[in-house]
């Protein structure tokens, strides 16, 4: 369902009982539709949650860390430098509509007390963040609006704030009794089409006036997959508290979203750098073709100097009747200068081989590089994805932000239980490196699909147990390009037997004193 009026209601009435005098800390950035509110209050866990996202958009209060945008964006540039250590004074809605007001208290920059006023307005493809002084002129918006015809308002900095245009209706609070003959949404305020069809049936059951009181002081989250409501129905088989249940519920499209958005330009980088790479590839495999001919041009300087009394001067070509071969030649250049330069050729072209072979070598390495980061980029895990990113900016592959201090976060593995010991996962090359590199011990057990892309695999304080071995071998298989295939193989040597290659790309290793064993991991 859409969230509407009722349900804002609901849920401003909750947020006024609960962050009410809280100091806005800082103001953090998922994405430039997402905002989170670190808040400080006595006895207050949660920081309140903004998605104007039109595919999820809803506030909540949450407790779950989230893993914060580094990209720089006015809007919230703005928000950090007029908001932060400002007081909620007051949360209300507005106009029985999808907008919530934010009262903000706090000092200016020479130090006098001043109000501010944040608008969330949740209006489907209208959804839009506004700042305001306390007199409502806008300081600035998240999307300014220069024109919208239904509404006919503008929103942009040095505008007075406006709110939608709104149809005159009735207080769904207030009044009793409702037209039978027209619809309910455009009888009352801050009743949806969807609402309508709910309330049809409940009315029969129950006075509007109570359901309506059901629904604005309703403290639980009924939903299934599809649909919520603050009602219970049969086919909401889940409920939980509001915001917990608002988070639940959005959290799976959320989470989906932002890897998505954040993959899609890294998909697009992989897949520029392949194109070139591959063509790279193409015309040095072409030059190494043509260098494994160069005895044809030796074979040439032979034959000028052979049949020399063939050579006219002039001539663009000689054909050599009795052997049936014709040589190109310089017009410019005598019969000796002609051979010569087809003997430098054969040189040049021979020599050319070795540093062909080893140019060739590097392109297949970092093809290889970007393959498992194709791989890599398979994950549900918005971590994960943070640490291609860095691994990238790293690497020189994408830009660095001048000027970046964040502290780099702390390198997060995949952990299993096995026989007295356990097991983990890396699930990109920064976790691998860590995981091979830094965190197991020379001892330590070491596995890694064989002749596929895939994850790192350590068990720790391995027991010679085979069932922790094949644990881990099907964690091995399951992270790797071989997930579908059957009778997977799976190296496992001593992790002091594995070897980072001199000047390779990160993840890239050797292994020694290994043995092998099958997985089928659509089995396991």
């Amino acid at each position: 369902m859409a969230i509407d009026g009722l349900f804002i209601l609901n849920i401003a009435k909750k947020l006024q009982k609960n962050i009410k005098d809280a100091r806005i800390n800082k103001v953090f950035m998922l994405s430039n539709n997402e905002y989170i509110f670190d808040l400080y209050k006595p006895n207050l866990k949660e920081n309140l949650f903004i998605s104007v996202n039109q595919n999820y958009s809803y506030l909540s209060l949450t407790s779950k860390k989230y893993s914060y945008s580094n990209d720089i964006f006015h809007f919230h540039s703005i928000l950090k430098k007029h908001i932060e250590n400002f007081y909620i004074e007051n949360v209300e809605q507005i106009n029985f509509d999808r907008i919530i007001r934010l009262t903000l208290r706090g000092k200016n920059d020479i130090g006098i007390e001043v109000k501010k006023h944040f608008y969330i307005e949740l209006m489907g493809r209208y959804n839009n963040l506004i700042l305001t002084k306390e007199d409502d002129i806008i300081i600035d918006s998240l999307h300014r609006l220069p024109f919208i015809e239904e509404g006919k308002r503008i929103i942009l900095p040095g505008y007075s704030y406006s709110t939608p245009f709104m149809e005159k209706k009735k207080n769904p609070l207030k009044e009793k009794f409702y037209d039978e003959n027209l619809s309910l949404s455009k009888q009352f305020y801050g009743i949806s089409s969807f609402l309508e069809k709910i309330l049809l049936n409940e009315i029969e059951k129950k006075s509007f006036n109570i359901i309506i009181d059901e629904i604005i002081n309703s403290e639980t989250l009924y939903y299934n997959e599809k649909e919520f409501h603050l009602l219970p129905f049969p086919s909401y088989e889940k409920k939980e508290k509001l915001f917990e249940g608002l988070n639940n519920y959005f959290s799976t499209k959320a989470d989906q979203d932002r890897i998505n958005r954040k993959s899609s330009d890294i998909k697009r980088l992989i897949s520029n750098y392949k194109k070139k790479l591959n063509e790279k590839l193409e015309k040095l495999n072409n030059e190494i073709t043509d260098s494994d001919n160069a005895h044809i041009y030796k074979e040439y300087g032979e034959i000028l100097f052979t049949y020399a009394s063939s050579y006219q001067r002039g001539m663009n070509k000689i054909f050599i009747d009795e052997i049936g071969i014709e040589i190109p030649l310089d017009s410019t250049k005598n019969l000796t200068m002609n051979a010569n330069n087809y003997f430098k050729l054969y040189k040049k072209k021979t020599n050319s081989k070795k540093h062909l072979e080893e140019q060739i070598k590097i392109v297949k390495e970092e093809l290889e590089y970007f393959l498992d980061l194709e791989v890599q980029l398979k994950t549900t895990d918005l971590n994960v994805i943070d640490e291609i990113i860095m691994e990238l900016k790293e690497q020189n592959y994408l830009k660095q932000v001048a000027n970046n201090k964040k502290k780099a976060k702390k390198i997060s593995l995949l952990e299993f239980e096995g026989f007295n010991s356990k097991i983990y996962v890396g699930r990109n090359n920064l976790q691998n490196e860590y995981l091979t590199f830094k965190l197991a011990k020379p001892n330590d057990l070491f596995l890694h699909v064989k002749d596929y892309r895939g994850a790192h695999v350590v068990i720790s304080n391995y027991q010679n147990d085979e069932e922790t071995l094949r644990q881990a071998a099907e964690l091995a298989a399951k992270y790797s390009s071989a997930g579908l295939s059957s009778s997977v193989p799976i190296d496992y040597t001593k992790v002091k037997y594995v070897k980072k290659l001199p000047a390779s790309k990160p993840g890239k290793v050797i292994l020694s004193n290994y043995k092998t064993i099958y997985i089928d991991p659509k089995n396991s």
